[in-house]
C-alpha cells in the first residue's frame, strides 16, 4: 500500500515536471498572435518591406524629396510592383504624395492603401499601364467599429488612369469598415482585354450598411468605357459637381445610398 502511494506521487511529480516546460513554451510561442511575431512595416513593394517612410523615400533616391510624412516627386516613378501603404495590424500610416508635375506608374494596381491616410496632390498622374485593377486600391478594416481606418484623398490637379480610377475592395471577411474616399481628380478608366473599366468602384461582396465605405466626390471628371460609377457593393456616395462621361452608363448601381447635388 505504501509503495503504491509513493510510486503514484513520484509519477505525478515526474509528469508535472514534463508538462511545465511544454506549457511555458506553448504560451510564449502564441503570445505575439497565432504563433508568429508581427513584423511592423509602413510600406511594401514586391518582396521588399520598409519599416519607416524615410526608408521608403530612400528607395527612390534622388527621384523624391521627403520631409514630415510628405514625399515630393522630383522625377517620374516607374514602379514594377504595387506600392502598398499601411499594414492591417500596425499603427496607422499618414503619407502625402505631391506629384509635383510628375507621374507614378505601375503595370497593375499602382498604390494599395490599408490602415493609412493617403493624400495625393500636385499636378501629375497615377497610371496603371496594364489596366486590370485600379490606379488606387483601398482596403478597409474587419472591425465594425473602425473609423477613418483607410482614408484616401485625391486632389483636383491629379489624374488617375486604370481599369478603375479608385476601387474599394473587400477584406477576408467581405467587409470594408472605416473607408473614406475623397476624390476631386480627373479619372480616365480603361478596359482590359475582355471587359470595360469604370471610374469609381466598390466590390460587390461589401454589403454591410453600418459603417459602410463613404465616397465624397466633388469636382471630379470621370471618363469611362463602362460605368462612370459602378456601385456593385454597398457604399454611401456624396456627389457634388461631379462630371461623368461614359459609354455604357453614368451609374451602375446594385447597392448603396446616393446623395447628388449639382
Amino acid at each position: 500500500m505504501k509503495k503504491t502511494l509513493k510510486f503514484q506521487i513520484l509519477t505525478f511529480i515526474t509528469v508535472l515536471m514534463l508538462l511545465i516546460p511544454m506549457t511555458v513554451m506553448a504560451s510564449s510561442a502564441i503570445e505575439p498572435g497565432l504563433g508568429e511575431t508581427l513584423k511592423i512595416v509602413v510600406a511594401k513593394m514586391g518582396d521588399k518591406e520598409y519599416a519607416t517612410l524615410e526608408e521608403l523615400a530612400a528607395e527612390f533616391g534622388d527621384k523624391v524629396s521627403y520631409e514630415d510624412n510628405k514625399m515630393i516627386l522630383v522625377e517620374d516613378l516607374e514602379l514594377t510592383n504595387t506600392l502598398y501603404i499601411g499594414q492591417a495590424d500596425a499603427d496607422k500610416v499618414t503619407l502625402v504624395i505631391d506629384l509635383n508635375g510628375h507621374n507614378i506608374t505601375a503595370p497593375r494596381r499602382v498604390i494599395s492603401v490599408q490602415n493609412a491616410d493617403l493624400t495625393v496632390m500636385g499636378d501629375g498622374m497615377v497610371q496603371e499601364t496594364d489596366p486590370y485593377y485600379a490606379a488606387i486600391a483601398v482596403y478597409g478594416s474587419t472591425d465594425s467599429s473602425a473609423k477613418n481606418y483607410s482614408v484616401v484623398t485625391v486632389a483636383e490637379s491629379v489624374e488617375l488612369e486604370g481599369y478603375y480610377g479608385i476601387m474599394v475592395s473587400q477584406s477576408s471577411t467581405n467587409t470594408a469598415y472605416g473607408v473614406v474616399v475623397n476624390c476631386d481628380a480627373k479619372i480616365t478608366a480603361k478596359s482590359d482585354a475582355t471587359t470595360t473599366g469604370s471610374g469609381l468602384y466598390v466590390n460587390g461582396k461589401i454589403q454591410h450598411i453600418t459603417n459602410a465605405p463613404v465616397f465624397n466626390v466633388g469636382a471630379a471628371e470621370i471618363n469611362a468605357p463602362g460605368c462612370g460609377i459602378y456601385a456593385a457593393g454597398y457604399a454611401e456616395w456624396n456627389l457634388n459637381g461631379t462630371k461623368i462621361t461614359s459609354v455604357e452608363n453614368a451609374f451602375g448601381i446594385k447597392a448603396g445610398k446616393f446623395n447628388i447635388k449639382n
